[in-house]
């Protein structure tokens, strides 16, 4: 997750048209965690759209509740001992794949973009577009690229 009040996150609420746009707040309503606590949360619960798997065990509730009580996934870590037998096995034998999946999922911010979109902007090829749009008897277009 961005951590950033310009951006918003499009996120797939069920099947693949029904979608709903989230910002900061929307993220930590939704899934209990803040933005940048998200990517922690995301490892312990796994993510299936990138086939990463997380905690045996872990699901949604248990994810956010072990990022709200201690802050970090290092730290749950940390505390592994201190959860149910079951739970503490889980964290135990998923650490190092959790904690690789976990780096896996962080956006980084530190690398070289370039900034100007105009770079990114084609320029059009005026009579093969004409060309095309007589073809296809796009008359208007044809007459704005005139």
């Amino acid at each position: 997750m961005v951590k950033d009040p310009d951006v918003r996150v499009l996120y797939n609420k069920r099947g693949v048209s029904d979608y709903a746009l989230y910002d900061e707040a929307g993220i930590k309503e939704r899934t209990g965690v803040t933005p940048a606590q998200y990517p922690d949360y995301a490892a312990l619960r796994g993510d299936p759209s990138d086939n990463l798997d997380g905690v045996p065990g872990v699901g949604e509730k248990t994810a956010a509740k072990l990022i709200t009580q201690y802050g970090s996934l290092a730290s749950v870590f940390d505390h592994a001992d201190e959860q149910t037998p079951k739970l503490r096995a889980s964290l135990h034998e998923s650490r190092e794949r959790v904690l690789r999946n976990a780096g896996l999922m962080r956006l980084r911010a530190d690398v070289p973009v370039a900034t100007d979109a105009r770079t990114w902007v084609p320029t059009p090829n005026a009579e093969a577009l004409k060309a095309l749009f007589g073809r296809l008897e796009f008359s208007t277009m044809g007459q704005r690229w005139a």
